[in-house]
């Protein structure tokens, strides 16, 4: 039983993944389709230039939320229209981008994005603040009068539940406007770590194993599944010293 369990093992071992694989080399099916979102740059680009229009009209709003119901319906409506077409093209560009961390032309689609993320949030920084100043009780009251104004009723009463963390115009203006300093680091190193370090190449038993981050959890994740099914195969079997992971001994400090 043992033999058998070990011979399963080696077996197994030989087909552990040595790396991660390029995109060009996984399946279609096993990919996403991206002209599902645009067929083309070009058709992202106009969908880009048409977005910084929209994103332009919207200031037109500020002052007038509390006029009536349909104020407020027709700032909402033009809100979530820019957000949602802002969410498309950062899918878009983020997906392409991960595509290959190395091709400098999709990370550029995915910082403008991100820009235009930055300039939504700054166009929009009154309508909190506007609909705090409001009050719960004209809020739902306009709610009630205009059923166009129901889809956006959790989004109403999120904002007043959060009315104390909330500040006022101008200061969350330079929050939104702050937005891509605060993903800067994130970027930098995800550049770094997925395209410019030239991480090494070690030789194990399997054959070769590029140590970069998706090459070394697939070969621990490969291993850790090969050990689950010897142990499967033999619950008596004892697997070689030099495979079985070390079992962590429990230590206890005195407090100081």
């Amino acid at each position: 039983m043992r033999t058998h369990a070990l011979m399963l093992l080696a077996a197994t071992l030989a087909a552990v993944p040595s790396a991660a694989a390029d995109r060009k080399d996984i399946p279609v099916k096993y990919t996403w389709n991206l002209a599902d979102l645009y067929p083309s740059e070009s058709a992202w680009s106009t969908a880009r230039d048409d977005l910084k229009k929209s994103i332009a009209a919207l200031p037109a709003y500020r002052g007038h939320l509390g006029d009536s119901a349909d104020a407020l319906f027709k700032a909402l409506d033009a809100y979530f229209a820019a957000q949602l077409a802002l969410d498309r093209l950062g899918v878009y560009a983020t997906s392409l981008a991960d595509q290959d961390m190395r091709e400098s032309r999709p990370r550029e689609l995915r910082l403008q994005a991100q820009q235009i993320a930055t300039d939504l949030g700054a166009a929009t920084a009154y309508i909190a603040p506007e609909i705090i100043a409001l009050g719960p009780d004209k809020v739902r009251g306009f709610v009630a009068a205009d059923r166009r104004l129901a889809p956006y009723a959790f989004f109403l009463d999120s904002t007043l539940r959060l009315a104390p963390h909330t500040r006022n115009s101008p200061e969350e203006k330079i929050i939104a406007e702050a937005g891509n300093m605060a993903d800067s680091g994130q970027l930098a190193y995800s550049v770094l770590a997925n395209a410019d370090l030239p991480w090494p190449t070690v030789k194990l038993t399997t054959g070769d194993v590029r140590l970069d981050s998706a090459g070394y959890a697939l070969a621990r994740a490969s291993l850790a599944k090969v050990l689950r099914k010897a142990a499967a195969a033999s619950a008596t079997a004892s697997l070689p010293e030099s495979i079985t992971p070390p079992r962590l001994k429990k230590t206890w400090i005195a407090p100081a």
